[in-house]
Formats: structure tokens, C-alpha cells, sequence
């Protein structure tokens, strides 16, 4: 695949020398990448640019899974606040590869992290009526694993 040559709008739309590989086409700001991936393709949450990592920020709520929070499909870090530990978010439903970073706002109360729907499952340890608890100062990032389950690696 031919390199894409890219233009800095910091330096006034003149050439910086940046050359991609990839074929990225789109503007370079200073630390970000702006514009549109190659081949038609988009990122996860349909977003470009600085606006692609944005955080999601939610409450969480109720104790069951039909009650909890969902999480958007298109969230890709999402920060939970909760007033209660026993108040719970629902993830969307999982597929190949799909990320969703979960980040607890309360240094003192976690929350439950329900699956989206019945049959899917989390560690293969929760259903419907069970979750997978969340505690404080550590981030999750649960990882789909097919269109029914979902793996989680938890920070420290």
C-alpha cells in the first residue's frame, strides 16, 4: 500500500513529513490522530479524532439485571458512579475483540457489572441473575470473547 503523506494544521496546513504506511488519511494534530482510517473502515465507536477515546460517564443503578444501567454500544471507556455497592451497569452485547473499559468513580464503593442479556456471561461465572463485582481504585477492561461471553482483565 502506497505511504499517505499528511499535512500538520498547526503548521498552517504546510507539509510536516510525516509519512503513514497505513494508508490513515486525515490531518495530524500535535499527539493525535484526526481523520479516517484507511478502506472505508471506522473506529469502534464511529468517532474520529480527539473525540474517539472520549469517556462515557454513568450511573449506576438498580440491583438486578433488567434494572442496571446500560451501557452504551459504542462506549469504549466508561466511568461509574455509584452510591451504593449493590447498584449495578449492564454491558451491551459482546462480539470478537470488542473493548469496554469500566472505571469506578467512588474510592470507597464498587459496583455490579451485569451482562447485557440472558446467555451471555462474563468469566463464564455469571447469568442473568448474577454479576461480576467491581471494586474501588480498580479499572476493568472486559473483552469480548464471541456474541455471548465476555473476559475480564481487572487493573491493580
Amino acid at each position: 500500500m502506497p505511504a499517505t503523506r499528511f499535512n500538520n494544521p498547526v503548521a498552517g496546513g504546510t507539509p510536516d513529513g510525516i509519512v503513514r504506511a497505513d494508508g490513515f488519511t486525515g490531518a495530524l494534530a500535535e499527539g493525535q490522530a484526526a481523520g479516517t482510517p484507511a478502506n472505508g473502515a471506522s473506529f469502534p465507536n464511529g468517532l474520529v479524532g480527539p473525540l474517539a477515546n472520549k469517556p462515557t460517564l454513568v450511573a449506576a443503578a438498580g440491583a438486578t439485571q433488567g434494572t442496571a444501567t446500560a451501557i452504551a454500544a459504542a462506549a469504549l471507556l466508561v466511568f461509574v458512579s455509584t452510591t451504593l455497592s449493590s447498584e449495578g451497569v449492564k454491558l451491551p452485547t459482546p462480539s470478537t475483540g470488542r473493548s469496554i473499559t469500566l472505571v469506578a468513580t467512588s474510592t470507597t464503593k464498587g459496583f455490579k457489572v451485569y451482562a447485557g442479556a440472558a446467555g451471555q456471561v462474563i468469566n463464564a461465572a455469571t447469568t442473568a441473575t448474577t454479576a461480576y463485582a467491581m471494586t474501588t481504585n480498580h479499572p476493568a477492561e472486559f473483552i469480548g470473547i464471541d456474541a455471548t461471553h465476555w473476559r475480564v482483565l481487572r487493573g491493580n
